[in-house]
Order: C-alpha cells, then structure tokens, then sequence
C-alpha cells in the first residue's frame, strides 16, 4: 500500500513539477513559444539503480504563462497534500526552483535546476523524501520539447 500511494505521489509531484516549471517560463523575456509540449521525466531512485519514465503532453497558453507559479502547483495536487515554491528564478536560459511538499504520508523537498531555450526545457531534480520513518532520494530530469500548436 505505502509504495503504489508514495509511487503516485511521486509521479504527481513529477507533473506538477514539470507543468510549473512549463507554466512559469515564460515570465521572462527570453522565454518559450505557447504551445503543446511533449514531456520526459526519468527518474531514479538512489541506490537502488532503477529508473522510471513519465511521458506526456501539456498545452500551455499565454494566458497560463501570466499566473503565479504557485497557482499551478496547488491547481494539480491530489488532496491531503500541500506544495509551497520556496524558490523560483528564472531568467537568460537559467531557472532554478525549490518546491516543499508534505501529506500525510510525508514530506518531500524537491531542488531543481535546468535550462530552456524557445522550444524546449531540461531540468535536473532531487526529491528528497521523508515518508513513514524511511528516507529515500530520487533524482528526476526532465526534458520537454514544443511539438506545435495546442
């Protein structure tokens, strides 16, 4: 029970992360087109030499690009479980974040840094995880590509 919930966790704090990482680009002026994004996230779990990739898609408009970046996260979180962005910069192909999450599992810290151009985005993250007395580590990188119009 406690690996397929923290699993979904994980691959939710996963989309989350990419679609605010997506969503918030754009708040500079060097920053991506609007569009439908394709999405990688490969993840690894430390020690255990194991990976895991979430594929997907994600339309993000100009409208969307103009919101907080915290909006996003907490507009894609499953309930029972709160995100705070306790940092986020972004500017001349450069962003960095760091997102805390809890639930009532545990807590997560998630640190990332990457780079985007107009069309696409790659980030690296660590997800640090305290969830029911165990810690685990998972390194995440997630690469994204505009693949056209929404």
């Amino acid at each position: 029970m406690l690996k397929r919930s923290f699993n979904s966790t994980v691959a939710s704090l996963c989309a989350a992360f990419a679609l605010l990482i997506s969503s918030g680009l754009a708040l500079a002026a060097d920053t991506p087109a609007a569009g439908l994004y394709n999405v990688t996230a490969t993840t690894t779990m430390s020690g255990m030499g194991m990976s895991r990739n979430h594929e997907g898609t994600q339309c993000i408009t100009e409208d969307q690009f103009t919101k907080d970046p915290q909006e996003w996260i907490g507009a894609d979180q499953d309930p029972g479980q709160t995100c705070t962005v306790e940092r986020y910069e972004l500017g001349n192909g450069q962003m960095s974040m760091i997102l805390q999450c809890s639930s009532d599992q545990g807590n997560a810290t998630i640190n990332g840094n990457g780079t985007y151009t107009r069309d696409s985005f790659t980030m690296d993250q660590t997800m640090k995880v305290s969830a029911q007395g165990m810690e685990m580590e998972f390194n995440t990188k997630l690469v994204g590509t505009r693949a056209g119009d929404c």
